[in-house]
């Protein structure tokens, strides 16, 4: 698992390194989503009060874990850059990085057209959790086995 400077200090996309450290790393009980087909609208979240996955619309399950962790994201940068510990460059990207993700202007990678840079996110995300797939069946595996 990556430290919490190397989330912030990334230069590429902190908020899909964090989803993936804690959603799709080494800890089986953090493994609590599910994307199965990736031109779906649907995905699975793991009911802990069932005991089981249940189905749910993928934008909107991607919007609340994209939620969550971004109050993680915001509270580690906090933290971070009161106890000095980001460089001046570090605390500049994710300031806009930040920005970014508040702002509802078009956005777009070069190939596709976003309605903004959280939707570019949102699929970004989705990728990589459908490409994170094998391992996070794999340890839920390992959860199953164990009970």
């Amino acid at each position: 698992m990556g430290s919490t400077i190397d989330i912030l200090e990334c230069y590429t996309e902190p908020l899909q390194k964090l989803i993936e450290i804690v959603h799709c790393g080494s800890k089986p009980e953090c493994v609590n989503i599910l994307i199965t087909n990736n031109k779906s609208e649907y995905m699975y979240t793991l009911d802990a009060s069932k005991g089981y996955f249940v189905i749910g619309f993928k934008n909107q399950i991607l919007d609340m874990l994209m939620t969550h962790r971004m109050h993680d994201l915001v509270e580690l940068y906090r933290e971070m850059s009161e106890s000095n510990q980001l460089s001046a460059a570090s605390k500049e990207f994710m300031n806009i990085f930040f920005r970014m993700m508040d702002e509802d202007v078009r956005y777009s990678d070069g190939k596709t057209n976003y309605a903004n840079y959280w939707t570019f996110q949102r699929k970004q995300i989705a990728l990589l959790l459908y490409n994170r797939r094998k391992d996070m069946i794999e340890a839920i595996e390992k959860v199953v086995e164990a009970s």
